[in-house]
């Protein structure tokens, strides 16, 4: 019975030590991995910020050819993923042809990247080689 009672009282110390593991997770490292998840190689995904559980992450859109992609109704806060191969990028444009790109961290996104963007002047994306 005592080593019982020893085995389950060490259990729940372990069990304890993996939840304050838990909770020191950044939230940027678990988006990485819901990220990888959600979103295939080759692809840019958009993601609405309240979509985004721990289950699994359901882009709202999905990018695969290079060139410009219009882009509908999108106001507020999303997070875009960039999940090409290869070294493309990504611009964020405020036109609707994916040439009027503003030229900051925020709305170039290198491969492998996502950022968190307030899409509202946002009209188009441009995926790049």
């Amino acid at each position: 019975m005592k080593l019982l009672n020893c085995v389950g009282s060490r259990l729940l110390s372990l069990s304890g030590l993996l939840l304050l593991g838990m909770t020191t997770t950044t939230p940027a490292a678990a988006l990485d991995t819901l990220f990888l998840l959600g979103c295939n190689d080759g692809y840019v995904c958009i993601y609405p910020t309240g979509n985004i559980t721990y289950a699994y992450p359901i882009p709202g859109d999905i990018y695969y050819t290079y060139g410009p992609h219009r882009i509908y109704n999108k106001i507020g806060e999303y997070y875009v993923k960039n999940n090409q191969t290869g070294g493309a990028s990504v611009k964020l444009c405020t036109d609707l042809n994916g040439t009027k790109c503003p030229n900051t961290d925020t709305y170039n996104i290198p491969a492998g990247q996502y950022r968190r963007v307030d899409l509202t002047p946002i009209n188009s994306i441009n995926l790049v080689k």
